[in-house]
């Protein structure tokens, strides 16, 4: 019951946000074609601003289990063909199949992960948390587009190596590059330019609630529903038990195991919207697997910190 409720309260105000968008949308204070323009806002410039700020921050210097990076790797390569071959024998439309790989990979690690993480193991798993994710983060954007761009590449007439250049001069890939780049030089972000990029990166995911929560059609929900709970699944509770599975077998214990499954189990982010909105994903597919995936994750959550013996007793 402890984790059920610590679960209810971090994940119920991210609910209420979709809400607020759906309410502004049902009322008439916004649009389709204001939501449209925000969602172009949020992949060319807010998006790419909040990688730059997270990785640019993180730091890479400080000690890091170089097993456990390795581990969450083969985790989400391995999930990414999985999804990618799910998507094939459930007979997905190119659109359908990118939306629905990326929503079954691709977690809200930095708002509802972190939350997590610190309510289980605090700075210490924060600590092993922050530097993990400044691997990940670069990682999983880049699977996702390239989740989002492949499977269209014939109905959209690009070769293998034109799908590819596109992947590459993403502009999330191109701000988490550079995001490395500072990173790793030591110069770090001028003071100023870090507090005005907190400012803009903050506003990013819950912005991005509200216009998932204004987009939400309920009728668009169920078409999509099948494919939506195969996703949510999938990210819920087979992502998270790979993890374990991954990370046990190569003898990482404690603190490291915990963190990678928790970070595995986050429902799906908010960002994953945006890109199928922008990239030619199913868009309804996309808003209904966040929506449903933050509902149920107040369960999963509490199933995998009661079941796994990784966890410390609340």
């Amino acid at each position: 019951m402890t984790h059920f409720i610590s679960m209810f309260l971090l994940v119920c105000p991210i609910f209420l946000t979709m809400a607020v968008g759906y309410t502004i949308f049902r009322v008439g204070l916004v649009d389709d074609a204001f939501v449209s323009q925000l969602n172009r806002l949020f992949y060319l410039v807010f998006l790419p601003l909040l990688l730059f700020d997270k990785i640019g921050h993180a730091d890479f210097s400080v000690d890091f289990n170089i097993d456990l990076i390795t581990g969450m790797t083969i985790l989400f390569f391995l999930s990414l063909a999985l999804t990618m071959t799910i998507g094939t024998f459930m007979g997905a439309s190119p659109s359908k199949h990118g939306a629905f790989v990326q929503a079954s990979i691709r977690g809200n690690m930095a708002y509802i992960g972190l939350a997590v993480v610190a309510s289980v193991y605090g700075n210490e798993g924060l600590a092993a948390a922050g530097v993990l994710l400044g691997f990940l983060v670069p990682l999983l954007n880049g699977l996702c587009i390239f989740a989002l761009l492949w499977p269209r590449r014939k109905v959209g007439n690009l070769s293998a190596m034109q799908c590819l250049r596109q992947i590459f001069s993403n502009p999330l890939i191109v701000a988490a590059a550079a995001g490395m780049v500072v990173s790793l030089s030591g110069f770090g972000i001028p003071r100023i330019i870090g507090e005005t990029l907190h400012i803009l990166s903050g506003m990013t995911l819950p912005l991005a609630l509200v216009a998932i929560g204004a987009a939400f059609k309920p009728a668009e929900f169920r078409g999509a529903i099948s494919f939506a709970m195969t996703a949510t699944t999938f990210k819920l509770l087979v992502l998270p038990g790979l993890a374990y599975l991954i990370l046990n077998a190569m003898h990482i214990t404690g603190v490291n195991i915990g963190v990678g499954v928790i970070l595995a189990a986050c429902p799906t982010s908010s960002a994953s919207y945006v890109l199928a909105d922008q990239l030619g994903g199913d868009i309804p597919l996309a808003k209904a697997v966040v929506m449903l995936a933050t509902m149920l994750s107040v369960f999963s959550y509490t199933l995998l910190l009661s079941c796994l013996p990784v966890f410390p007793t609340p």
